[in-house]
């Protein structure tokens, strides 16, 4: 027993070595890689207190949709530079141009498009369960058109192919400093906005009807709160990839929903467990040479089952 547990010390202190050493290398990577897994479980919170977990997912495979029309349309011989590597500019602003549009679409409320197509004579079925079943439709029509269409438009070029198998295969190698101070400073906005408007952004999202009833300006919020979503989301697709986008998105908020009920205490303990995570994925990847991001979200997947017998044992007793 005090043999395993030497070794297990032993370990333990040559991946934090090897982690040290790799980082003073490719700080950039390391960052992001835990910057990215701070601000989307932040994000994920809100999806989740929606209970629109899927369109997560929806999101992140639009917004490699959106990258993938933009560039075919711009034509191929504009998705590089004189040296041949795709643009990244063009990558981050239309991730973050689909990503906007689906957060606007998840976020904010229908009634007001519900209004106008009705004074076009548009018929439309307003009941909630209509509503719903309609929204889930369209996410599912949306995450497999974007999942199809993505590879088919850009298989032809070589480049369009790079971009599209950098974001699938959910790759952080090529992060550089200067998107570590933009996560940063995403990361500052965030916390700002939080603080002003934690109350009224979780009432308006939990409660919209009763928000709404105390004169809450909540479309405002909601509208607000999308676009920031938006923006993040799409900036961390062009660096991370799908797969750790979308996990980094929900598994951290499921994992601390299994624990704690508060969505005001959520925003805390979320980034918590994803920055954990992201820091045991990181370190272990690069100890056993697998790949951080893929490691990452499988740590996470392996716990939240975990969480799950955990809450069971606590609420039975």
């Amino acid at each position: 027993m005090d043999r395993n547990i030497f070794h297990i010390c032993t370990d333990c202190s040559d991946i934090l070595r090897e982690l040290w050493e790799a980082h003073s290398f490719f700080p950039a990577i390391f960052h992001s890689g835990w910057l990215i897994a701070i601000l989307l479980s932040m994000t994920g919170v809100l999806i989740v207190a929606r209970n629109q977990i899927f369109i997560g997912a929806a999101i992140t495979q639009t917004s490699t949709f959106g990258i993938s029309i933009a560039l075919y349309i711009l034509g191929f011989e504009a998705m590089s530079d004189t040296t041949g590597q795709a643009r990244e500019d063009l990558i981050v602003s239309y991730s973050i141009l689909a990503a906007s549009i689906c957060t606007l679409w998840a976020f904010v409320n229908k009634s007001s498009l519900t209004a106008l197509l009705s004074k076009l004579k548009i018929p439309v079925n307003v009941s909630k369960e209509a509503a719903k079943k309609q929204r889930e439709d369209i996410t599912g029509w949306l995450f497999l058109l974007s999942s199809a269409g993505a590879i088919v438009l850009l298989s032809q070029s070589p480049v369009g192919k790079e971009v599209i198998d950098k974001l699938i295969f959910s790759t952080i190698i090529g992060a550089e400093m200067k998107d570590v101070k933009i996560l940063i400073t995403l990361f500052a906005i965030t916390v700002i906005l939080l603080i002003l408007f934690l109350d009224k952004l979780t009432l308006v999202f939990t409660d919209r009807d009763y928000a709404v009833s105390i004169k809450l300006p909540a479309t405002r919020i909601e509208v607000i709160f999308a676009l920031l979503s938006g923006v993040i989301l799409g900036f961390c697709l062009k660096i991370s990839g799908t797969l750790y986008t979308f996990g980094c998105l929900i598994l951290p908020v499921l994992i601390a929903a299994n624990f704690v009920k508060s969505i005001r205490i959520l925003f805390l303990i979320s980034p918590i467990i994803a920055f954990t995570f992201s820091f045991i994925g990181f370190a272990a990847g690069n100890y056993y040479d697998i790949p951080q991001t893929q490691l990452t979200i499988f740590f996470m997947s392996l716990f939240y089952p975990v969480s799950l017998i955990i809450k069971g044992i606590f609420l039975r007793n």
